[in-house]
């Protein structure tokens, strides 16, 4: 059983945090709502202005935010896919780096040589 993040009803579920009832709606305003945001001229839209307009609560439309639904869609925002790329080129970055570090650590312990060693090492 999980509380609906909309309705606040119990429900049962094996995945996800809204009914089926919230979803349903959530599905239905999707195209309304995506719709009012690409035909505005104003490019940062907040969600109370949305809701005033449209006439839907305002927690169903921060919902369509939550979940990625209008990101997606949106030229002037980031898409979850272009953070994705970014992270991807970071950690490969990231990685290349480490590889590097461990190189140069090998090579600086095949040199480096201890105290004792230094002191009282043979000299050729």
């Amino acid at each position: 059983m999980r509380e609906c993040n909309f309705c606040r009803r119990l429900f049962s579920s094996f995945s996800g945090r809204v009914c089926r009832d919230c979803f349903k709606y959530l599905e239905e305003i999707y195209p309304t709502v995506r719709s009012f945001i690409r035909d505005s001229e104003n490019p940062r839209l907040e969600v109370d202005e949305i809701s005033d307009t449209l006439e839907i609560p305002v927690q169903y439309i921060q919902g369509l935010v939550d979940y990625g639904y209008i990101n997606k869609d949106l030229p002037h925002v980031k898409s979850y896919d272009s953070y994705e790329n970014e992270d991807k080129v970071k950690l490969a970055k990231e990685l290349q780096q480490a590889v590097t570090d461990l190189k140069s650590n090998d090579a600086r312990r095949k040199t480096a040589t201890t105290y004792g060693q230094e002191r009282y090492a043979r000299k050729k």
